[in-house]
C-alpha cells in the first residue's frame, strides 16, 4: 500500500512537470505563428514632422491604435496570404552552414557576377550583402556571457516593447534582426517589435516585408510616407508602444543568449536607469561576431558631441555585474517607458539623425537617473558608416544639445565647431530649458565633475582662463557679436556670448570665433576683429591671433604688444593701446579654470543646502 502511494506521487509529480515544460515551452514559441498583421500607413505634414508627431491615440478594441497626430488617419489592413514563400536564407541551417556560431564566412573562388554583385552592395550598404545572403536569419550565436551571468536568475520581468526604425536597410539583415529577437527572448518577455518603416524605397521592403510579417506573431509594421530620420521614427515607435519597457534597436543587430532579461531586471531595480548592453561587433566583410571588452564605456568629444569608445583604466564592475557610462550609443538601449516620457523623450526639434543619443545621456545622468551598462547582457551591431550622414546637420543638433545642457562649457563645441550662434535650430527651445528647470537637473560642471572626469581632463588640457572678462574701471564685460562682428563691451549678463576661453596656444576665443588684432589705416592703429576658428586651426599660429593674461590682469596682443582697453570717448569704446600697468582701464578680471571651478562647486554646494 505504501509502495502504492509512493508511485501515485511520481507519476503525479511526472506529470506536473510535464505540464510545466509545455506551459514554459509555449511561452517560448508564441513569438511564432499567423499573424494579426496590423500594418499602419503613416501619412504626416512637415509642421507635424517638426512638432514631433505628438500622437492623441484612439484604440479599436484590440488595442491598435487607429487614429492618430492630430486626428490623421492611420489607416490599419490586413494581408491573406496562404501562398508565403520563404526564401533560401530563412531556413535554419545545420552548424557547418555559413556564418554558424557567428563564425567568419567568405567566398572561396566568387564568380564574376557575385563579385559585381558585392561591389554593388558595398556601394548601397557599407557591407557585403552578398556574405549576409548566404547565412541563414536564424544562425547560431555564441554565448558571450561570463559564466556567472549564466548562473543567474530572475524573476519574471514586464515585457518589452522593441523599436526598429529603418529606411532601405538590406533585406537580410533586417530580417536577421528580427528572428534574433524572436529566437532569443521568451514570448512572454516581449509585448511586440515595432517595425517604422522611414519612407524605404527598396522593392524588398514593401509587399515581401509585408509577407513575412505575416508569419511573425508579435510584429507590427508602421510605414510612413515622407522621411522622419531615425531621432523622430524612434519618438513616434515611443508612442505605438505597449510595454512598460521599452528597447530602441537598430535595423542590423543580433541579440545573443540571454540579452533581455538583464536589461529588464535592472530597470526593475531602477526605473531611472537607462541600460545598455554590451554592444559586440559584426564583421561587415565576413559577418564574424567579435566579442567586445567589458570595460568599455561611452564617451564623447567635447568639440563635436560625437561618441566613441572609451576604455576606462581600472573600470569598477559592481556587484550586479553592471558599470556606469557616461553616455549611450545609438545602437541599443533599454529605458522604462515612464522615465523616457519624464525625460521629454528625444527632443523633437533634433533632425535625422546624430546628437540624440549625447543628449539623452546628459539628461538622464543630470536629472536624477544613470546609464548603466550590464555585462550580462549581450548584443552584435554591424559595423559601418551610417549611409548618408549629413554632418552639418549632426552638429548643428548638436549645437542645440549644447545650447540646452551644457551651460557656459558649450564655448568648448562652439569653438571648434565654427557655427555661427544663429544657425542650428532655436525652435521651441525655451521648452527644453523649461523641461530641465522642471525636473530640477544639475549643472553641467556636476555632469564633469562626477560623471565625466575623462572629458574635464581633455578640457584641462588646452585651456588656462574660462569665464566673462570683466573691465576693472567700467564694469561692463566683453561681448562677442554674431556673424563675427567686432566685439563690444556691453553690460554683464551671464551670457554664453560673453565666456571667453583663453587657450594654452594663447588664442582667445568664444563662440566659435577667436578675437585678432591687426594692423589699422594709422601707424599705431590697431583693428579689432573676430574670424572664425577653422580659418586659423593651424599649428603655427600667428601672433596677431595670440594674448597674453599678464600678472598686471591686461590682456596684451602679442603681435603688436598692445593691450586691450576701455576708451569711452571713442564709438567703439574698445581699444588696443600702449600698456600701463596701473590704468584700470586695461584691467580685466578673468577667472582662472580653477577658479572657473571653484565658482561651480559653490554653486553646487549652495544648492545642496538649498534642497536640504
Amino acid at each position: 500500500m505504501r509502495l502504492r502511494k509512493i508511485k501515485r506521487f511520481i507519476y503525479l509529480a511526472l506529470a506536473l512537470i510535464t505540464v510545466y515544460n509545455f506551459v514554459q515551452l509555449m511561452r517560448w514559441t508564441e513569438n511564432y505563428g499567423e499573424s494579426e498583421s496590423h500594418l499602419f500607413r503613416l501619412e504626416q505634414s512637415e509642421s507635424e514632422v517638426e512638432a514631433g508627431l505628438l500622437i492623441d491615440e484612439t484604440f479599436t478594441e484590440d488595442g491598435y491604435p487607429v487614429k492618430s497626430v492630430h486626428g490623421i488617419e492611420v489607416k490599419k489592413s490586413g494581408w491573406n496570404y496562404s501562398d508565403v514563400q520563404l526564401p533560401s536564407f530563412v531556413e535554419r541551417g545545420d552548424q557547418w552552414s555559413p556564418g554558424e556560431d557567428g563564425k567568419p564566412f567568405q567566398f572561396v573562388d566568387p564568380s564574376k557576377q557575385k563579385t559585381q554583385e558585392r561591389i554593388n552592395a558595398l556601394r548601397d550598404y557599407l557591407f557585403d550583402v552578398t556574405v549576409s545572403d548566404v547565412i541563414s536569419v536564424h544562425r547560431r550565436l555564441p554565448d558571450l556571457r561570463s559564466e556567472r551571468c549564466q548562473r543567474e536568475e530572475y524573476v519574471d520581468v514586464p515585457a518589452a516593447s522593441v523599436i526598429i526604425v529603418f529606411h532601405n536597410e538590406a533585406w537580410t539583415t533586417l530580417l536577421r534582426t528580427i528572428s534574433s529577437i524572436l529566437d532569443r527572448t521568451p514570448a512572454y518577455q516581449l509585448m511586440e517589435i515595432l517595425l517604422i518603416d522611414d519612407a524605404s524605397t527598396k522593392e524588398h521592403l514593401k509587399q515581401p516585408l509585408e509577407k513575412y510579417i505575416q508569419l511573425l506573431n508579435k510584429a507590427r509594421l508602421i510605414r510612413t510616407t515622407r522621411r522622419l530620420g531615425i531621432i523622430q521614427g524612434r519618438n513616434l515607435g515611443y508612442h505605438y508602444a505597449r510595454g512598460k519597457i521599452i528597447v530602441f534597436m537598430d535595423s542590423h543587430v543580433e541579440c545573443l543568449p540571454g540579452w533581455y532579461e538583464p536589461l529588464a531586471a535592472t530597470i526593475m531595480t531602477d526605473q531611472k536607469a537607462i541600460v545598455i548592453p554590451v554592444i559586440d561587433t559584426i564583421d561587415p566583410n565576413t559577418f564574424a561576431v567579435e566579442k567586445q571588452s567589458e570595460s568599455l564605456i561611452g564617451g564623447v568629444h567635447i568639440h563635436s558631441l560625437m561618441f566613441f569608445w572609451l576604455e576606462r583604466q581600472n573600470a569598477q564592475v559592481s556587484n550586479n555585474l553592471k558599470i556606469e557610462s557616461p553616455t549611450l550609443p545609438g545602437a541599443v538601449f533599454a529605458v522604462s517607458k515612464q522615465w523616457f516620457s519624464r525625460l521629454g523623450m528625444f527632443d523633437p526639434y533634433l533632425q535625422s539623425w546624430g546628437g540624440e543619443n549625447i543628449e539623452m545621456s546628459f539628461k538622464a545622468w543630470m536629472c536624477g537617473g544613470s546609464l548603466l551598462i550590464t555585462t550580462c547582457s549581450h548584443v552584435a551591431h554591424l559595423k559601418r558608416t551610417p549611409l548618408n550622414v549629413d554632418i552639418e546637420r549632426a552638429l548643428l543638433n548638436s549645437a542645440r544639445v549644447a545650447e540646452v545642457w551644457m551651460d557656459q562649457y558649450k564655448q568648448y563645441f562652439h569653438e571648434k565647431s565654427a557655427f555661427k550662434y544663429t544657425q542650428f535650430n532655436h525652435k521651441n527651445i525655451e521648452s527644453r530649458i523649461e523641461l530641465r528647470n522642471s525636473l530640477e537637473c544639475k549643472n553641467f560642471f556636476w555632469f564633469l565633475d562626477v560623471v565625466s572626469p575623462e572629458l574635464l581632463r581633455e578640457i584641462d588640457t588646452y585651456s588656462l582662463y574660462l569665464g566673462e572678462l570683466t573691465n576693472k574701471a567700467y564694469g561692463v564685460c566683453l561681448e562677442a557679436r554674431q556673424n563675427y562682428a567686432t566685439p563690444e563691451v556691453t553690460q554683464c549678463k551671464a551670457l554664453s556670448s560673453q565666456v571667453w576661453l583663453l587657450r594654452t596656444d594663447g588664442r582667445l576665443t568664444c563662440y566659435g570665433s577667436a578675437l585678432i588684432g591687426q594692423p589699422g589705416s594709422g601707424s599705431d592703429d590697431m583693428k579689432l576683429m573676430t574670424a572664425p576658428m577653422n580659418t586659423s586651426w593651424t599649428h603655427d599660429i600667428s601672433p596677431e591671433h595670440q594674448w597674453d593674461y599678464d600678472m598686471h590682469e591686461r590682456l596684451v596682443h602679442k603681435g603688436s604688444g598692445l593691450c586691450l582697453g576701455i576708451n569711452i570717448y571713442k564709438t567703439s569704446k574698445l581699444q588696443m593701446m600702449n600698456c600701463i600697468s596701473n590704468s584700470k582701464e586695461m584691467k580685466w578680471s578673468f577667472p582662472s579654470r580653477k577658479d572657473f571651478y571653484q565658482l561651480h562647486h559653490q554653486q553646487m554646494a549652495s544648492s545642496a543646502d538649498d534642497e536640504q
